[in-house]
């Protein structure tokens, strides 16, 4: 093959390349300039709430609480001030963002009884 017989086949493709960058660099600046960059790399509530957004009704809590992730149930999860932890055989109380009732504690000891308070099981948010 010599150089008088090569010619540009890919055309079409380098066309269809460049129309995919500008859309792409078009739907990311109007991304950025209309939406809300920190929903990005921040949880949400169940109710849309940015938790932590310093401009958002719950930037005092900045942590995602839910419910029982092992049930991909997505719907029961909370913004937080800390996440909850287990000192002395009982689980830290935790402050919830818009939750009238978000605390509860679960008491466990060395025979593996429990006892939780509230007592009502419904009230728990947590597992």
């Amino acid at each position: 093959m010599t150089e008088a017989n090569r010619e540009c086949r890919d055309l079409i493709c380098l066309l269809l390349f460049a129309g995919t960058l500008v859309v792409m660099v078009y739907m990311s600046a109007y991304g950025y300039s209309s939406g809300n960059p920190s929903k990005i790399f921040r949880a949400t509530d169940s109710n849309g709430n940015v938790c932590g957004d310093p401009s958002g009704v719950a930037a005092n809590y900045p942590y995602a609480y839910f419910y029982n992730p092992t049930t991909l149930d997505l719907s029961n999860r909370y913004c937080v001030t800390s996440c909850p932890s287990f000192s002395s055989g009982t689980l830290t109380t935790l402050t919830c963002y818009g939750q009238s009732s978000c605390g509860y504690a679960l008491t466990i000891t060395s025979t593996g009884t429990y006892s939780v308070n509230p007592s009502s099981t419904t009230q728990i948010i947590g597992y």
